[in-house]
């Protein structure tokens, strides 16, 4: 009887082997089954992620070229800033030369003209006194 009995814990062994094996198996496909949602789960994730990451550049492309066009206006703007600051540069320098010109040529020759005027009226007032003395002068009585 004990060849039977060992017997017996053998097939007791095997079969105990077999549901711990199936067991196993069981938990394996369990296993391998979550696995695969985690994997879906990650795509789903990563195609949000890929797809938030377009819309993302597209708007980050979309502010380059804004700032693009905007530092572009802005240049221009500039351009023209100096080119208004340039002509008033070059408006004060003509002035200050035709000032200086107007103080070289025309004060002097206002200052003969004054000159000439005050000599003018002096003579003037001069010839005025004399012939008033004149004209006022009582005339000599006629001698008949």
């Amino acid at each position: 009887m004990p060849v039977m009995e060992l017997t017996t814990w053998a097939y007791a062994s095997i079969i105990i082997i077999a549901c711990a094996s199936i067991v196993i198996a069981i938990g394996f496909v369990f296993l391998v089954k979550a696995l695969l949602q985690n994997t879906q789960a990650i795509q789903t994730a990563v195609s949000r992620l890929d797809k938030n990451l377009n819309i993302l550049l597209e708007s980050v492309q979309k502010s380059i070229e804004d700032v693009n066009v905007i530092t572009h206006r802005v240049s221009e703007q500039m351009d023209r800033v100096e080119s208004i600051v340039d002509n008033i540069e070059t408006a004060t320098r003509d002035a200050r030369h035709s000032v200086h010109m107007v103080n070289s040529t025309v004060t002097p020759m206002l200052a003969n003209a004054h000159s000439i005027m005050a000599g003018v009226k002096k003579g003037v007032d001069t010839w005025k006194a004399g012939a008033a003395e004149k004209v006022y002068e009582p005339e000599p009585p006629e001698q008949r």
